[in-house]
């Protein structure tokens, strides 16, 4: 719950972002999804990407706030190896 708080203050508090902005993010799953990763170190797969946009929070930033390590799902895929076999084709 502290690692929630901390991310919800840090979006309220930036001045990057447009109100509405910060409200979606804190009604959004996202703030729960980079404070559930911070706490338990752990990497935030998304198709996101970094922005300097001021209307939405991307996950990327807010990530690249707090320390939490994020990468791509095509990142993710190679650096797990995963294989996709298709059994019985012709």
């Amino acid at each position: 719950l502290r690692a929630v708080a901390e991310v919800n203050r840090w979006a309220n508090d930036s001045p990057d972002y447009d109100p509405a902005a910060k409200a979606e993010f804190a009604d959004a799953a996202d703030s729960f999804l980079i404070a559930q990763a911070r706490a338990g170190a752990h990497t935030v797969v998304t198709h996101e990407r970094i922005s300097d946009g001021r209307k939405r929070i991307k996950i990327p930033n807010a990530a690249a706030a707090h320390g939490v390590a994020w990468c791509t799902p095509f990142h993710m895929l190679r650096l797990e190896r995963a294989r996709f076999v298709l059994e019985g084709a012709a």
